[in-house]
C-alpha cells in the first residue's frame, strides 16, 4: 500500500507492542518509526515473502526480549500519556513562543 501513496493507521503494531509481543512490519519510513529492526520486531520490504518468512522464524527462534523491549517502546514513546506530555510540552512552548 505504501507505494500506492497510502498509509494506514498503526494501531495494530502499538496493540501488539503493548501485550508484550514484537512485531513484523512492511519497510517504510512511517512503520521504521515505530518499530525498532531487531529491537522491538522486523522490518520487512513490501512485497517480499523470503523476507517475511525469514522475519517470521527469527521471531519464533527467540523473540523473548524483544517483546519485553517493544512493551517498554510502547509504554514510554506511543502509550496516551506520553501522548499527553508531548502535547502539553507543545503547547507551552507555543505559549512561551507568544504565537499569533
Amino acid at each position: 500500500f505504501a507505494r500506492f501513496g497510502f498509509f494506514y493507521s498503526p494501531l495494530k503494531i502499538f496493540e501488539y507492542m503493548s501485550c508484550g509481543l514484537p512485531v513484523v512490519a512492511t519497510d517504510c519510513p512511517e512503520l521504521a518509526a515505530i518499530v525498532t529492526e531487531g529491537v522491538t520486531g522486523h522490518l520487512v520490504p513490501e512485497g517480499d515473502l523470503e523476507a517475511l518468512a525469514g522475519a517470521l522464524r527469527r521471531l519464533r527462534d527467540g523473540s523473548e526480549g524483544m517483546g519485553r523491549a517493544a512493551r517498554r517502546e510502547a509504554e514510554s514513546r506511543f502509550s496516551w500519556s506520553a501522548h499527553a506530555a508531548d502535547l502539553e510540552r507543545i503547547l507551552e512552548e507555543a505559549t512561551r513562543a507568544g504565537g499569533p
